[in-house]
């Protein structure tokens, strides 16, 4: 089952009991706080400390009211649309108090970070924590594909995560598999270079890696080198190696793979220069990236099925074109801050058991 954040169907009372936990911890922040800004050889008040504890003043008394009932009463359809709407931006504006306020000496939150802890916290704790991580990773696994939107060739990955019930704790915690990449198609773009060329359809281009193994990619962006070979903008020499002559008037390649062009030294017909491939596996997603847009094959992606473009399934070849990257900015975003919220209300929750987390 995926881990995902749905909005709760009562957001006030939620919010209520994250309050209720974390009153205590910041109005003993507050005044610590205001002690320090007035003291006798000290500056002035601090004026963004007075503006916090006054808001929190009216947070306090906003919920004070809400627990005096034996149940929480939701408010009428008009009202509920402008409180969840304040207590989101107070739900924010939590965060940074929870992120920003000092630890200071003699406070309650020095306490509860340092009196002894029951197993059974320590154990919520620690399944927090590597929540909270496996969190982080999967931010920096969606900033990584936002880097890469304007890589050709490039696939976006995706952190597999599930949620498992915690032995320690009796909680539904995310638990994280290892990240994958999705291979929809990215758009073709033209670009008229005669040796760009995208595959429309399955299948990769094979490419020698520095180390000298056999890297797999779907960027068709390619150059000459200085032995006239074909290679990628990295410098790889793509497989089958073809060599161009030096006195190559024009170059075409046919949608079968087939590279086709004429020379000066026989302008008034065409000469054939090789024949590229396509490779295609049982299991792509278990490829292993190399570079952003650079596959190696692992055991359980399988071997590659090697063909003319056309056949055995693999798709065709355009050329003066290149595949785009196949990551959605909009989807991208909507993630990440689906992420962040969950982020949010994990650092609460720790922040209950006196853990204060950047």
């Amino acid at each position: 089952m995926a881990w995902t954040v749905t909005p709760p169907t009562d957001v006030v009372s939620d919010l209520a009991a994250v309050m209720r936990a974390t009153i205590p911890l910041l109005s003993s922040f507050f005044a610590a706080a205001a002690c320090q800004s007035t003291a006798p050889h000290g500056p002035g008040p601090d004026v963004a400390v007075q503006q916090l504890r006054a808001e929190m003043h009216s947070l306090v008394a906003v919920f004070a009211m809400r627990q005096g009932a034996a149940e929480f009463v939701a408010p009428t359809a008009p009202d509920t649309i402008a409180l969840e709407a304040r207590l989101g931006a107070l739900t924010e504006r939590l965060d940074e108090l929870i992120a920003h306020l000092p630890v200071l000496a003699g406070t309650r939150a020095v306490e509860a970070t340092s009196r002894k802890r029951t197993d059974a916290e320590a154990a919520s704790i620690q399944a927090l924590r590597e929540a909270l991580a496996i969190v982080d990773r999967a931010q920096q696994v969606i900033v990584e594909n936002i880097a890469n939107v304007n890589t050709a060739g490039y696939k976006k990955r995706e952190l597999r995560v599930t949620s498992e019930c915690d032995e320690r704790t009796g909680l539904l915690v995310p638990c994280t598999g290892r990240v994958t990449a999705v291979f929809t198609a990215g758009t073709l773009e033209i670009t008229e270079r005669s040796l760009d060329v995208a595959i429309d359809g399955e299948g990769f281009f094979a490419i020698v890696l520095p180390d000298g193994s056999t890297g797999y990619t779907r960027d068709g962006g390619f150059h000459l080198d200085a032995d006239g070979k074909i290679v990628t903008g990295d410098g790889g020499v793509v497989l089958p190696e073809i060599a161009l002559p030096s006195d190559t008037l024009e170059i075409s390649i046919e949608p079968s793979g087939t590279v086709m062009g004429r020379t000066a030294g026989a302008p008034d017909s065409r000469t054939r220069f090789g024949q590229l491939e396509l490779h295609r596996f049982l299991s792509p997603t278990n490829l292993q990236p190399v570079t952003a847009n650079v596959l190696r094959p692992t055991e359980a992606s399988g071997a590659p099925c090697t063909g003319r473009p056309g056949s055995n399934g693999l798709g065709v070849l355009k050329q003066g074109f290149v595949e785009r990257s196949n990551v959605q900015l909009l989807g991208e975003s909507v993630n990440l801050q689906v992420w962040r919220r969950q982020r949010a209300e994990l650092r609460r929750a720790l922040a209950a058991f006196g853990v204060f987390v950047p």
